[in-house]
């Protein structure tokens, strides 16, 4: 099965064996039909890679992934030694139907190499390399659990470097911090001058990155948030006026007006929904 975007946290992912490796003028590998996925991060020099068949030169800013089943040959330059972290490893997704749980093997939809231009990804592949490799190089058991968290949200990234060629690693985290940041303080007055000095922007560049990772402007994503909240509010039985107040809307009618845009029913049906459900 390919795993695609949020699916990747739900894999169970088996770390093999993690290096950082700054290979000598011999080294080379030559394998068939490997029995795990290889993910491997150039940070520097230049060699080949072959993926069954298929041959291409690496560099530094490259990840390099080679399929479970795949042959892979593999050769430094030696007038310039390639530096790498490479990682083994097998996944598998659970899956549950109607109360039954099967287990299926995880495959990606990563290419053979692809250049990481983005340089804020490239630091941060770096950093998520070195750390599992150092969790991996303790050899605690304890720590299988973080080498897990680890190369998950190094697939993560692969993932969204292939996804997004579009939006930078760069305005991704600026986007992830105002969204914690709405997160935290939904619940107060807020402008989208507010929202675009916090992230450190204009406020017409805020909302153009904004919309470029989220699909949603700003202010948009801040109602749906607010929205969210409202119905685990009216759910526990606080009243609409009590709920509105509560969640940042100083107008009872304007928050009626955006729950019914939302969720296609007024907060008064959506409480009367919920009742007759538990009943």
């Amino acid at each position: 099965m390919t795993v695609r975007g949020e699916e990747i946290y739900d894999l169970h992912l088996k770390v093999i064996y993690v290096y950082k490796r700054e290979t000598t003028p011999e080294w080379k590998f030559n394998d068939k039909n490997i029995k795990f996925h290889n993910l491997i991060y150039v940070y520097g020099g230049s060699g080949s890679f072959g993926c069954n068949g298929e041959v291409r030169t690496v560099r530094a800013g490259d990840l390099v992934f080679l399929p479970c089943g795949c042959d892979r040959w593999m050769k430094t330059d030696s007038n310039n030694l390639l530096k790498l972290y490479t990682v083994n490893f097998k996944a598998a997704l659970p899956m549950e139907d109607d109360g039954r749980w099967t287990i299926e093997a995880a495959d990606f939809p990563f290419e053979f190499v692809r250049t990481i231009e983005d340089e804020a990804a490239r630091k941060r592949f770096e950093v998520l390399f070195e750390r599992l490799y150092l969790l991996y190089m303790t050899g605690q058991a304890v720590r299988k659990i973080k080498q897990r968290a680890a190369l998950a949200e190094i697939l993560e990234l692969a993932e969204l470097c292939r996804k997004n060629q579009s939006v930078s690693y760069s305005s991704r985290n600026i986007v992830n911090r105002s969204v914690e940041f709405m997160t935290e303080h939904y619940y107060e007055k807020q402008t989208l001058e507010r929202l675009a000095k916090e992230a450190g922007l204009s406020a017409s560049h805020y909302s153009a990155v904004f919309k470029k990772v989220t699909g949603k402007s700003p202010i948009e994503y801040l109602i749906h948030l607010r929205i969210f909240r409202a119905k685990q509010l009216l759910a526990d039985g606080f009243s609409v006026t009590a709920t509105a107040e509560a969640v940042g809307f100083s107008d009872i009618y304007y928050f009626s007006s955006m729950f019914k845009k939302f969720e296609g029913m007024s907060p008064t049906k959506y409480i009367k929904e919920k009742k007759e459900t538990l009943n």
